[in-house]
């Protein structure tokens, strides 16, 4: 019983995170889009400032500090998985 409570709060805390990523994905993807024209995949290629073909954190947080939004680290890292493959 305890354990299964467990899961269903590692659920529910899991589904809370990406909801929150998904809300910083979409500011971000607004700000991008209403600025540039651009998707944020687009986007993404163009702050890629050291053209390797993967974001850095420190290149993810450029933009999202551009547009004043507010995050966690955690929910960075999540993010920064969304549009980095390689998740380097």
């Amino acid at each position: 019983m305890r354990a299964s409570i467990l899961e269903a709060l590692k659920r529910e805390r899991a589904a809370e995170l990406e909801a929150r990523v998904d809300l910083v994905e979409h500011a971000l993807g607004k700000f991008v889009f209403s600025h540039t024209g651009m998707s944020l995949n687009d986007a993404f290629a163009y702050f890629d400032k050291d053209s390797n073909a993967a974001l850095e954190k420190s290149e993810i947080k450029y933009i999202l500090n551009q547009i004043d939004t507010e995050y966690t680290e955690e929910e960075l890292q999540l993010l920064m998985w969304r549009y980095d493959a390689d998740r380097s």
